[in-house]
């Protein structure tokens, strides 16, 4: 096996196993939401406050669309999700 190769399975497995653990999302989670806090209270909190009202669409051009903001994505989609 090559050295670069066996490097990189060992990457692999590691993030799986992490990726795997019960904790890590909240723990990602509390981590998002620190980070959250003290960019939305920091001097780039207008950037912040503009990123999230930048609108995103999801689904086809003629067809089927969903235009939500971030903020929009994030209260009705992944809440949706996480309460599933």
């Amino acid at each position: 096996m090559n050295v670069s190769n066996w490097s990189f399975q060992r990457l692999q497995n590691t993030a799986q196993d992490f990726a795997n653990r019960e904790r890590i999302g909240g723990l990602l989670l509390i981590l998002a939401t620190i980070l959250a806090l003290i960019w939305a209270n920091s001097p780039y909190q207008e950037f912040y406050q503009d990123l999230l009202s930048r609108n995103f669409i999801l689904g086809f051009e003629d067809s089927f669309q969903i235009e939500l903001s971030i903020k929009g994505w994030v209260n009705d989609g992944l809440m949706a999700i996480f309460f599933w």
